[in-house]
């Protein structure tokens, strides 16, 4: 008999999803709470990928330091619409609504991909901030750190079975997922949208460590929003993957997504961050992509809300 356990870890905030029509009064759905601000760190990220051997971590920080010299962010850095931090442990109370207070934040990531030869083969973007301007700068300066070879390391690191390596720029915190599972396989990148993982079943290879470089500090506002998103029925519901189900084989997947004004997640927000086999990474993602969810909401106004998810298989 298969289970399958189902773990918000995580629902970060909410934000005004520009990509679901809206009424004129919904334009500008967040309130700043007047003497609500906070300080958050900019920050880059770089995570060692799948596939690679573990690269030093004096090496990820100095390439993290040549990265961001190549970072040509917009002045000024205008806020994206999602907000990604709760403030305070309970929400408060007006009439029948939950009043939560939440600052606008964002994450965007790409990936660079390098063959067996430690040939450098792609460089896109993976997660959409949801701001043009953030993404483009992002890709842009990963590209032009790849054509000055700041890689060197991590494409050294894949000679021989090829890897990758994924580099973020976000004030979202890194999701505390709820369980941790070893990384045992490599993704690769398609398009400029989500990794999409091969349907197979092996579990993956060894991932590699991660580095974190701030960047500098940003004074945003704590804003007002109302409802969290909530899944419809018994949420997604993937399909169990056959060979796992066979072998009586567990497995976890952890990932990020965005919830938009209509209930579904947003193109280009779906971030897989940890997963035990390509079959169960790939059942999940095609579920989250045919979910549909209950929008968070901002008074009467629908709005988009950060998510961190962990979905358990278990075989009994």
């Amino acid at each position: 008999m298969a289970r399958l356990t189902l773990c918000l870890t995580a629902a970060l905030g909410v934000a005004a999803a520009p990509l679901a029509a809206q009424s004129p009064a919904c334009d500008s759905v967040f309130f700043p709470r007047g003497d609500g601000w906070t300080q958050d760190t900019l920050f880059l990220a770089i995570d060692g990928g799948y596939g690679l051997r573990p690269v030093d971590e004096g090496q990820a920080q100095f390439t993290l330091t040549l990265l961001a010299d190549s970072l040509r962010l917009p002045q000024p850095l205008p806020l994206p619409p999602i907000a990604g931090k709760l403030f305070g442990d309970r929400a408060e109370k007006k009439g029948d609504r939950n009043i939560h207070h939440v600052s606008q934040a964002f994450a965007a990531e790409g990936i660079i991909l390098f063959g067996a030869k430690g040939e450098l083969k792609q460089v896109v973007l993976t997660q959409t901030s949801l701001v043009p301007t953030v993404d483009a700068a992002l890709l842009d300066a990963l590209k032009r750190a790849a054509a000055a070879d700041v890689f060197r390391p991590y494409a050294d690191a894949a000679r021989g079975v090829g890897g990758s390596v994924f580099v973020q720029l976000r004030t979202l915190p890194i999701p505390k997922f709820g369980e941790r599972v070893s990384i045992k396989e490599q993704f690769e990148a398609r398009d400029r949208s989500l990794i999409a993982p091969p349907l197979r079943s092996e579990r993956m290879m060894t991932r590699g460590g991660s580095a974190v470089l701030p960047l500098r500090v940003l004074r945003v506002p704590i804003v007002t929003a109302t409802l969290a998103a909530s899944e419809r029925k018994s949420g997604p519901r993937p399909a169990f993957p056959q060979g796992e189900l066979d072998r009586s084989f567990d497995g976890t997947v952890h990932v990020e997504f965005v919830i938009g004004t209509d209930g579904r997640v947003l193109p280009g927000t779906l971030r897989l961050a940890d997963a035990t086999t390509y079959g169960y990474a790939a059942a999940l993602v095609r579920s989250l992509e045919r979910s549909e969810w209950n929008p968070a909401m901002a008074g009467s106004c629908p709005v988009a809300q950060h998510m961190a998810y962990t979905f358990t298989f278990e075989v009994r």
